[in-house]
């Protein structure tokens, strides 16, 4: 994992960035941001510490954002990147047919922050 802070109007990520990387937010608050055309927004919810967005970029390499994100606060947050962690899941088969199978009901339900 990796820490990374941002400043207030600092872009986390934007729609269409595809970088393989969840963001557990630690403190501060994030924007989510659906775009209305060039550089033109608006906020459609906000995220606080402990929740987290980029779960399908995370478990499913290529996968592009679907929104901006853009810290409103200072704003500290953990990635991790799926290739930092991918190879673990060979020594782990039950854990990863278990973050698998959790992941599709997640996507079914769309309790996903990524689906705001």
């Amino acid at each position: 994992m990796r820490r990374q802070l941002f400043f207030p109007t600092n872009f986390l990520v934007q729609e269409g960035d595809s970088n393989s990387t969840m963001y557990f937010i630690q403190r501060g608050t994030v924007e989510v941001l659906a775009s209305l055309g060039p550089r033109m927004y608006t906020v459609c919810a906000t995220l606080n510490a402990k929740e987290y967005f980029g779960l399908h970029q995370g478990f499913i390499p290529n996968t592009s954002h679907t929104h901006t994100y853009r810290a409103a606060t200072i704003v500290e947050v953990l990635t991790l990147r799926y290739e930092d962690w991918k190879d673990m899941l060979v020594y782990f088969p039950a854990a990863y047919r278990q973050i698998y199978t959790k992941l599709k009901t997640i996507i079914h339900h769309n309790y996903t922050s990524e689906n705001v």
